[in-house]
């Protein structure tokens, strides 16, 4: 190798290192639900905040208590209040499915109100979206409609 990563396993890498120094990684993807048992009653809905790049970034997620990841959500608020990244973890299922995970169990609406919520309250009158093609139905459902690359939904006063 000439340039760039000698070590293919930098991930590996970093968690021995936080292991020996008595830490533990907290990245997502460290932290997702997979097959950890854990019930709905134990999560809960937490909410970080900060200023990048002169917008307003939010991070909402659902948690349990040992701080696996059930779902998450990212809004910015800048020009335009735009949810760039929502994900409930879990196996991929088709819209209405009911089987043993996170998915179609209402965390990923529940965090896309309190999106709508905290672009209403700064003064946003509409939400976009980044989606897929294939998620488009599910905001459909939701209020929202594909307007470009986006789905957006106008946000009533309330």
């Amino acid at each position: 190798i000439v340039a760039g990563v000698k070590k293919s396993n930098l991930r590996q890498l970093a968690q021995r290192l936080l292991a020996a120094r008595g830490g533990r990684c907290r990245c997502i993807r460290c932290r997702e639900a997979g097959l950890r048992r854990i019930t709905e009653g134990e999560v809960r809905l937490e909410q970080q905040h900060h200023t990048a790049c002169g917008a307003e970034e939010h991070f909402v997620s659902f948690t349990a208590p040992d701080d696996t990841l059930i779902g998450f959500l990212r809004l910015r608020l800048s020009a335009q209040a735009r949810v760039r990244e929502l994900h409930v973890y879990g196996p991929m299922l088709p819209i209405g499915s009911r089987k043993e995970g996170w998915q179609h169990r209402g965390f990923g609406e529940r965090l896309l109100e309190v999106a709508e919520r905290l672009a209403r309250e700064a003064g946003y009158s509409r939400l976009e979206i980044t989606s897929g093609i294939g998620a488009r139905g599910y905001y459909r459902r939701l209020g929202y409609d594909l307007l470009g690359p986006y789905m957006v939904k106008r946000l009533l006063d309330s």
